[in-house]
């Protein structure tokens, strides 16, 4: 049942629609709207406050997501943002979101230290990136090493990352646990 008195929460969507980054962020962008769109086609949350929302294009740059972090809560008044796809904007982000003591529902950036850091007003439901390179340690240990026939200390694994928040947060934790596990 639809309330008669239906409200408006506005939010503000982060994410990378131009530069190197844009073609995944444009993705998440549009599914985030779809998701808006439903909730509101059914009568908003509750039945009584209805989404709307603000898109702001990061460009790809951590420099332009803080800034435009700041624009969204400073001038569009957002309680919330939604983004940001990737890990080095999601880190620039947060530092605005937390310095303003406003949501960041990050839904996709996985570097350990967006989470680890302890911020009040960062929220984030997936596994942080140390949990991948845990997983992909457990199955050369568990898979590759049984059908290869070899014990860990007769195998050589190379890991190779990129060396931003992302990668490095795999690759550390890949290695540790390689090392712990003897290859």
């Amino acid at each position: 049942r639809i309330s008669q008195e239906v409200k408006e929460i506005k939010v503000g969507l982060l994410f990378p629609l131009t530069g190197s980054m844009a073609p995944l962020g444009i993705d998440e962008m549009v599914g985030v709207r779809i998701l808006i769109d439903l909730i509101n086609e059914r009568g908003g949350i509750l039945g009584k406050y209805r989404i709307s929302y603000v898109i702001a294009d990061c460009k790809s740059d951590p420099k332009v997501a803080a800034s435009e972090a700041e624009r969204l809560i400073t001038i569009e008044k957002v309680p919330l943002i939604i983004g940001t796809y990737a890990s080095p904007l999601s880190l620039a982000a947060s530092e605005v979101t937390e310095r303003y003591k406003t949501v960041l529902w990050e839904i996709s950036a996985i570097s350990d230290s967006i989470t680890l850091r302890n911020f009040t007003y960062v929220l984030r439901n997936m596994p942080i990136g140390g949990d991948f390179g845990i997983v992909s340690a457990l199955f050369i240990r568990d898979v590759v090493a049984p059908k290869l026939g070899k014990e860990p200390k007769d195998i050589r694994v190379a890991i190779i990352h990129e060396d931003g928040p992302f990668g490095t947060s795999v690759g550390v934790s890949n290695e540790k646990l390689l090392r712990i596990f003897g290859f």
